[in-house]
């Protein structure tokens, strides 16, 4: 078939993987800024009475609300907004790339960032991990989530990138024409 006269019952597939990895990278942005704001990350019921709620920004002790400021925490809650930050990132190329698709380098970058992103909420959260008991609570599990999303973005993107061929793109057809060549080729 003419890649100047496609089928009109050819679906988009293309477009359809590249929206649905967008989608599971803002998945993973809206999972891990929910669970940075939210300050329930770790819940602990001392003596089965007192609950002492840890999150990445307050401290609550028997009714009494603190700023964290130790160590662990501050660290913590820096790896999580540098992937929060890399994750932005990887969400704009991922629009970049839906525009054109032809560009290979936005895809590498796209999914680079994507790794770093989910890498550094996962140190984070692992760092956040490491000092408190195994009492977690959602916010612990909404940044990890994410962290996990943004990894899942970057292997969608690497699938996208092995599925897509494009050399055998013609240059004279319009890119609606040249999405769908590149659907069944």
């Amino acid at each position: 078939m003419e890649p100047n006269n496609p089928d009109p019952k050819v679906l988009n597939i293309p477009i359809r993987l590249i929206g649905g990895i967008f989608f599971v990278c803002l998945a993973g942005f809206c999972l891990t800024v929910a669970g940075l704001i939210t300050d329930s990350w770790y819940v602990y019921y001392y003596a089965g009475r007192v609950r002492i709620q840890e999150g990445m920004w307050k401290r609550y002790f028997l009714g009494v609300e603190r700023d964290q400021t130790d160590a662990v925490t501050v660290t913590a809650r820096a790896f999580v907004i540098m992937g929060i930050l890399f994750g932005v990132v990887c969400c704009i190329l991922l629009i970049i790339f839906m525009d054109s698709r032809k560009t290979k380098m936005v895809r590498m970058l796209s999914a680079m960032s994507s790794f770093l992103a989910g890498i550094l909420i996962l140190i984070g959260v692992f760092i956040f991990d490491t000092y408190f008991n195994p009492d977690y609570s959602y916010s612990f599990f909404l940044a990890l989530f994410g962290g996990l999303f943004y990894l899942v973005t970057g292997i969608l993107v690497l699938v996208d990138m092995r599925l897509t061929n494009y050399s055998r793109i013609p240059n004279k057809c319009s890119q609606s024409q040249e999405i769908v060549h590149i659907a069944f080729t």
